[in-house]
């Protein structure tokens, strides 16, 4: 058989590798490249994401050994992704899907609003100790990132509330989802951004929107809080 006639799964080579016969692959690369370019030039904002259930109550470790539970997904807008340390071709995609996402992140109008959490989905082999390797690895500023990990029992239950299914564990293991909580503990979304082209503009577009709504709510609630105490001083 010929090499033009050979099934494409035969023919895999230096000069033909999966990736390039990925055309997703590349609708995503230019999507990394274009999140960062795009955002000051467009002011469009992505209308308020649906809720679709709580945070898990699970509490699982962060990179320094300490408790991270539903209180701490409270604190900001949180893009949520799960993948194990071992490297893989489809993780360092993601990585550096997260990379290119907390570079928009750092020119929001809001970024104290928003952050990064990365779910080990290998919780046998990544400790705290490790993830804190991992994490001067990522290339991430530590202010957006959280890396998160535990006992694989709970990993498996908080993947699986997360994601709304059962998700495998082990070295290597990644998935393709980030889940949207927003600041009060609520998901907002499901968004793939490795196998949809528009999931990571979409994912950022609505965690940025979200963030603007936590923003505005607790601008409107100091706001609140100054009139109804004027008021009071008024009738005394």
């Amino acid at each position: 058989m010929s090499s033009d006639d050979s099934p494409r799964v035969e023919q895999a080579t230096e000069e033909d590798s999966p990736i390039t016969k990925n055309l997703w692959f590349w609708a995503i690369l230019a999507s990394l490249i274009v999140l960062p370019a795009m955002r000051p030039c467009s002011r469009r904002v992505a209308p308020p994401p649906p809720i679709l259930g709580e945070v898990s109550e699970v509490v699982l470790l962060d990179q320094d050994g300490q408790d991270f539970g539903p209180e701490r997904f409270r604190q900001k807008v949180l893009l949520t992704a799960f993948l194990g340390s071992a490297a893989t071709e489809e993780g360092e995609l993601l990585v550096r899907a997260l990379q290119r996402l907390a570079e928009g992140m750092e020119i929001a109008p809001e970024p104290d609003f928003m952050g990064l959490i990365v779910v080990s989905l290998d919780p046998q082999n990544d400790t705290p100790s490790e993830l804190k390797q991992l994490a001067t690895e990522l290339d991430i500023d530590p202010i957006f990132r959280t890396l998160l990990t535990g006992d694989p029992g709970d990993v498996s239950e908080f993947t699986e509330h997360m994601l709304g299914r059962k998700v495998e564990l082990g070295p290597g293991v990644w998935n393709p989802q980030l889940v949207l909580v927003d600041d009060i503990g609520r998901i907002r979304g499901r968004y793939d951004v490795i196998n949809d082209s528009e999931g990571l503009m979409e994912s950022f577009a609505r965690a940025e929107r979200t963030a603007r709504e936590s923003w505005e709510g607790r601008r409107g609630g100091r706001r609140g809080a100054r009139a109804r105490l004027k008021a009071a001083e008024g009738r005394k």
